[in-house]
């Protein structure tokens, strides 16, 4: 899983940052209110036997987040459309779309709109999932 997030960040020219949040916080961002981060907090991995001690299953739970900097000064509205929107509707795509040409299965995606988030002010979305793998 954090293979797969860091080659899709590399591939797409987003900054990768793998740490937990509060380690996240100390990311000084980039001037460049263009560049996307992509934050993966720590992933909770959970493997599923068989009665024989077989492998059958590992799924994949934890939260990332898609950032953009943003201006203080903005409203929401303009949040939205110039960040919020663009990161939901084609960033994520590519992301989501990924994951269909590997053996990863997306079973559930849920995603949040944040706002002015750490020092940095990004603004973007947090998306809260659970991916898995059959053997």
């Amino acid at each position: 899983m954090y293979n797969q997030l860091k080659n899709i960040a590399e591939t797409n020219n987003f900054e990768f940052i793998y740490a937990r949040r509060d380690f996240q916080n100390l990311n000084r961002g980039s001037a460049d209110l263009e560049k996307i981060f992509l934050f993966l907090d720590p992933i909770q991995k959970n493997d599923q036997f068989d009665e024989y001690s077989n492998l059958l299953s590992t799924s994949y739970n934890g939260t990332f987040m898609l950032v953009k900097q943003s201006k203080f000064g903005d409203d929401y509205q303009v949040r939205f459309e110039e960040t919020i929107r663009p990161l939901i509707e084609e960033k994520l795509n590519l992301i989501t779309d990924s994951f269909g040409c590997s053996d990863l299965n997306i079973d559930s995606w849920n995603t949040t709109e944040i706002i002015n988030l750490f020092n940095q002010n990004f603004d973007g979305v947090i998306v809260s999932y659970s991916i898995s793998n059959e053997y």
